[in-house]
């Protein structure tokens, strides 16, 4: 009898780590190293359904995106009677925004035949019902962070905002970075990711306390987050968690949030919330510094208050997926 659950993704990514302990899965990072699109998608696939093959799991969760790795986790499933839970992100519901026909076809598809579709808030649930698919909400579990082992620096006089970016379409990183202007003089931002040049949309200069790390490695990511008075993870989408705002309260660090449905139904008083704006940005951060002292005794209690909500959707969670179980 088959009882090996594997969780598949063809990326490196927090959540499939976090995830995949919570519910007791094999994580299978493909990962290819081919730069053309076609050689890594046909090496990728290959070994994709070499492993379903070799490993016969009862339970298959694969990350969507890749639609393509979903698709073929699919079809093995229907060929194999093999269950297959497909973890789709936003960008899997809905592929470049929506904008390119034939991907969103192949999204419902998914979407439809999945025997469940795991999501991250009501919103995108809604939005999988109504392409007759099977959701269930289940956000990121807190990833297990110990800052209390990093050396932090020591005595400085200016206040850290480690910005969470990966300079995505969603993101308003042009907006973080014309807020700079209007901080208070001992503040700094540092915005993470590899920018890939985008930073010149912003058609001034950058102003001198904005600081673009570039790509950080595991290591340093954590360091620079854990020393930070303040976390700051901003999209433009209504629907979308930001798995930043996980990491921060894992590490006990005070966060700003974009003010979205999705984002204060879910992290409500545990983290501060802003709008999009250069200025109301600015706004918040400013008045967020005032109360450091206060938010940072706060996100002590954050992480537990955060963690038992996660619990209560694992348990709804535990019942569908059993359902789905011969």
């Amino acid at each position: 009898m088959r009882s090996n659950k594997l969780w598949v993704t063809w990326e490196k990514q927090q959540r499939n780590r976090s995830m995949s302990k919570s519910l007791n899965c094999e994580l299978h990072e493909i990962i290819s190293e081919h730069r053309g699109f076609l050689r890594r998608y046909i090496k990728s696939s290959f070994a994709t359904f070499m492993l379903y093959r070799k490993e016969r799991p009862c339970v298959i969760f694969a990350q969507n995106p890749s639609l393509i790795l979903a698709s073929i986790s699919i079809l093995y499933g229907k060929l194999t009677k093999t269950t297959v839970i497909i973890d789709a992100h936003n960008a899997g519901i809905k592929p470049f925004e929506g904008r390119i026909f034939i991907l969103n076809l192949l999204a419902d598809f998914i979407i439809r035949e999945a025997d469940l579709t795991i999501v991250t808030n009501e919103l995108l649930a809604e939005y999988a019902r109504s392409k007759n698919g099977r959701p269930v909400i289940l956000p990121d579990p807190l990833p297990d962070l110990n800052c209390s082992n990093l050396v932090k620096s020591g005595a400085r006089h200016k206040i850290k905002i480690f910005c969470i970016s990966s300079w995505a379409i969603d993101e308003p990183y042009i907006e973080v970075i014309a807020a700079g202007q209007y901080l208070d003089d001992n503040i700094e931002i540092f915005i993470t990711g590899n920018s890939k040049g985008k930073e010149l949309k912003y058609v001034h200069s950058i102003p001198g306390n904005v600081i673009l790390t570039g790509y950080l490695d595991d290591e340093s990511y954590l360091n620079r987050l854990c020393d930070s008075d303040l976390a700051m993870v901003l999209t433009l989408r209504q629907d979308c968690m930001v798995c930043g705002a996980y990491e921060a309260i894992a590490a006990g660090v005070p966060v700003i949030l974009s003010d979205t449905p999705a984002l204060k139904s879910y992290f409500e008083n545990n983290a501060i919330y802003t709008q999009n704006a250069a200025e109301e940005i600015a706004l918040t951060i400013n008045n967020a510094v005032k109360n450091l002292i206060a938010l940072k005794i706060s996100s002590e209690i954050a992480k537990d208050r955060v963690q038992m909500k996660w619990l209560r959707c694992k348990q709804d969670f535990d019942i569908q997926v059993g359902e789905l179980m011969p």
